[in-house]
């Protein structure tokens, strides 16, 4: 019987879950019990799959609908991963300086802007044709 790692990785994690709920359950229930720290957790968990998804589906589009090689797909979100690494360490300290409010609304105005101005080449176009060419050539 042959074990695939995804099984594996699973198994430990869920082992690893157990774990913790029996030895450290009770600060567990400390944290999860406070509304901040229930919030937040929320929060950046759906950052991250948002993020996920964005990079995931994003390369993807890149490299079959636009056409460009794997390498050059992950070359061309490196910009936006160098700017994060740039924004991140200080949105806290201006979080502090001009409250979480103001900060998360300049940022969805950034990328508004970010996106309403950028190039009618970067914007997809007729994109779903790719999909109706793709679902034709199998069905032949």
């Amino acid at each position: 019987m042959c074990l695939s790692l995804t099984v594996v990785v699973m198994s430990v994690s869920g082992l690893n879950v157990a774990l913790v709920s029996a030895v450290g359950g009770g600060r567990v229930r400390e944290l999860f019990g406070d509304l901040r720290f229930r919030t937040g957790s929320a929060v950046i968990t759906t950052a991250f799959f948002a993020m996920f998804g964005f990079f995931f589906l994003n390369t993807l589009y890149l490299q079959f609908v636009r056409g460009y090689s794997p390498l050059l797909a992950g070359a061309s979100t490196l910009p936006l991963a160098v700017a994060m690494v740039i924004v991140a360490p200080r949105s806290s300290d201006a979080a502090d300086r001009f409250g979480t409010g103001r900060i998360i609304g300049l940022g969805f105005v950034w990328c508004r802007q970010v996106s309403s101005s950028s190039p009618k080449s970067v914007r997809p176009h007729h994109s779903s044709s790719w999909l109706r060419r793709s679902s034709c050539s199998e069905r032949e």
